[in-house]
């Protein structure tokens, strides 16, 4: 049986930097910068901003949904 269990801010916070540094910030562009190579620098600024963006987009739906 479930519990009803709930985090805090703060551990949401840290679950959604660390998933977003290790997925679109580190995973990501290593594996496009394979590629692209002279290029690597414009993958890295791009998946960095994305990263930010996927923060911010967890951060806004933690407001929406406090509890």
């Amino acid at each position: 049986m479930m519990q009803d269990i709930k985090i805090n801010p703060y551990q949401f916070m840290v679950l959604v930097v660390l998933f977003s540094v290790g997925t679109s910030i580190l995973i990501v562009p290593s594996l496009l910068a394979s590629e692209t190579k002279q290029d690597a620098w414009i993958v890295a600024t791009l998946g960095t901003a994305i990263g930010l963006i996927v923060i911010w987009l967890f951060c806004l739906i933690a407001q929406w949904f406090p509890n």
